[in-house]
């Protein structure tokens, strides 16, 4: 408005529907039985992956036949893995870290999951993750920030939640 004036609306990203959908195949490696959480995102800070580790261990402990998958990579990527190592020899929990995938293997990620989940507690735009999710009909527990509050309304369609308030965040990840 600054540069041009005038009346504006804002319009959402969106997802290929056709690509990310229900009908796709799940991953086959991963259909046992596990309950499998999924993250997708770049391994820093930001995406808040850290917190769902924080976390897992307290779900793992009322569901132990659970499963994370991480898809992504980052300069974080060494530091989780060993955060994670330590929480899989306390628990029992399975975390699998998959690095980047491909996009045209990306929805069959989506399809295995059970709930996918976004912890990002700052600095999301809209989070396509999450739309992405919602359109391969896994409901995403992701962090209440103002971006991802643009394409998840909590309740409906997703839960909002505070990642670093890890009894309530552990509790929608067992729900779901």
């Amino acid at each position: 408005q600054k540069y041009f004036p005038g009346e504006y609306e804002i319009i959402q990203n969106g997802v290929d529907t056709q690509r990310f959908n229900p009908k796709n195949t799940p991953i086959e490696k991963f259909m046992d039985g596990k309950k499998n959480i999924l993250f997708v995102g770049r391994l820093e800070d930001r995406k808040g992956l850290n917190l769902l580790l924080d976390v897992l261990p307290i779900t793992a402990s009322e569901i132990p036949n659970i499963r994370l998958i991480v898809v992504g990579d980052g300069p974080n990527k060494y530091a989780y893995q060993q955060q994670a190592e330590a929480i899989v020899k306390a628990t029992g929990a399975e975390i699998c870290f998959e690095g980047a995938v491909s996009a045209e293997q990306l929805p069959s990620y989506y399809k295995t999951a059970d709930v996918f989940s976004s912890p990002a507690p700052y600095g999301e735009s809209q989070g396509i993750v999450n739309l992405e999710a919602q359109a391969s009909g896994v409901p995403p527990v992701c962090g209440d920030n103002p971006g991802y509050r643009t394409s998840v309304k909590s309740g409906v369609d997703g839960i909002l939640v505070n990642p670093k308030d890890t009894q309530n965040y552990s509790n929608w990840l067992k729900i779901v």
